[in-house]
């Protein structure tokens, strides 16, 4: 069985130097997702988002390593699979997503 580790949601910090992080969570290659995501980057000034693609994120030690990154350097999760979905809420004890794409910021 798989520990998992409870991710407290904190208050945004003071914005730090750098572009912010927006991780790209994928069961898969990640590929659509990270296009997607490229996509709706242009409404913003370029540099203001570093894009990090963690693919093949379906089991559970996977999302713990990847929640462990996003607590690590905080940022923006992108993911569009609902199964990865319900999982990462379950492990991050937040509402549900009212649609079948997330995007919640975590600080």
């Amino acid at each position: 069985m798989t520990k998992v580790r409870n991710h407290p949601v904190r208050s945004a910090p003071a914005r730090s130097r750098g572009p912010t992080p927006l991780y790209v969570l994928s069961d898969s290659t990640g590929n659509l997702a990270r296009h997607m995501v490229t996509s709706f980057l242009t409404q913003f000034p370029a540099g203001s988002f570093e894009v990090v693609t963690r693919p093949f994120v379906g089991e559970p030690d996977r999302i713990v390593d990847s929640l462990d990154a996003v607590a690590a350097r905080p940022g923006i999760v992108f993911q569009a699979v609902e199964e990865t979905a319900a999982r990462i809420v379950d492990m991050l004890r937040l509402p549900e997503p009212s649609n079948h794409s997330t995007a919640q910021e975590l600080s």
